[in-house]
This record gives C-alpha cells, structure tokens and sequence, in this order.
C-alpha cells in the first residue's frame, strides 16, 4: 500500500512539472511565423540575410589587419574562420596572385579553384595602390553555402590610403567551408564628392 501511495505522488508531481514545461515552452505566434518564413525562403534557394547572428560579422564591423587579427577568436565556426583567414590574407597581400606562387590564402581556397579565384585577387596583391581596410557588409545563403560580402578601402600613400574603394564578395562551401567562388573583387579611385 505505501508503495502504490508513493507511486501515486511521485506521478502527481511529474505531472504538475509536466504542464508547467509545457506552458513555459509555448513560442509566440510572431516567432514561428519568422522562423517558418526563414525556411521558406531557404528552401526556394532566396538569399537569406543572417549577419545578426554573428558576434563578429555584423554590418560595419572590421578594418585594418590588426583588427581583424584580434577578433579572429569571435568566429564560431569553419565557415566563418574561413572568411576571416581569408579577408587577413588580402590585409596582408599574402595572396601569390602575381607570380602564380604558394601563399597564405591557399589554405582557404578549394583546391580545384585555386587558379581561378587567385587570378581575380590579383587587384589587391600590389603594392599601390593598397588595401587598408575591409569591413563587412551582408552575408547570404544559398543551396551550396553563403555569399560574404565586403567593402574594402585602400589607396596610394599620397592619398593617405583612403582614395580607392571596392567590393570583395566571396562564396564558401557549405560541404568543404573553403572558398570556392570570388563572386566580386574590385578596387577603384574613389569618385570625388559632388559640391
């Protein structure tokens, strides 16, 4: 009999705790609408903006080799520690582009695109003028992996290396988490302000 009484409590209290974690686990209706409007849009192939996600990649965020070096530990996964390796690699001209040779970035490139995707870097692999800065501006989904884009400030040293502008957008796999496509790569004179 005290066993069955016992019995008879224990399954009281389970369910008592049962309801109230059910009750503390409903989610909002807005929640699940935004959650289901993500997937969604995923599953069409739509490029799905997920910047806030990150700690480190958020818009605005980066500049010279220095920064990003001390928020390199902000990257939480492959895919982003790929990006930020990659973007130090330009800081750095540690590309290889001119010359065709083995350099730093090769570590974040598949293999298979090696060639291709250093050949559009070579624009930043000179001396003058010279990339600066690279700040992030969006990043993207797609069925294969996500589109980084970048804004990348540079210049010569008689234009206190703020006189070129550009856009560096790269795609990385989600099956390796290497580089596998320079969607966009420019750098060009800044266009005087208008008075």
């Amino acid at each position: 009999m005290q066993r069955w009484l016992i019995l008879a409590a224990m399954g009281l209290v389970l369910a008592g705790c049962g309801s109230n974690v059910q009750k503390s686990a409903t989610v909002p209706v807005d929640t699940v609408a935004e959650a289901s409007s993500f997937a969604n849009s995923a599953n069409r192939g739509e490029a799905v903006s997920e910047a806030s996600e990150s700690a480190l990649f958020r818009e605005g965020n980066g500049g010279d080799a220095a920064w990003w070096e001390s928020h390199r530990r902000d990257a939480r996964n492959e895919e982003e520690k790929t990006a930020v390796g990659f973007v130090l690699s330009v800081l750095k001209r540690d590309i290889g582009a001119t010359g065709e040779r083995p350099a730093g970035i090769d570590i974040y490139i598949e293999p298979s695109k090696l060639a291709d995707v250093k050949q559009k870097l070579a624009i930043y692999d000179i001396s003058s003028p010279s990339v600066r800065e690279i700040r992030f501006v969006k990043l993207a989904r797609d069925d294969n992996g996500a589109c980084y884009t970048f804004k990348v400030i540079g210049g010569t040293s008689a234009d206190a290396f703020q006189g070129f502008e550009g856009t560096l957008q790269i795609h990385i796999s989600s099956g390796s988490h290497l580089v596998d496509e320079v969607q966009t790569a420019t750098f060009e004179p800044k266009k005087a302000a208008k008075k």
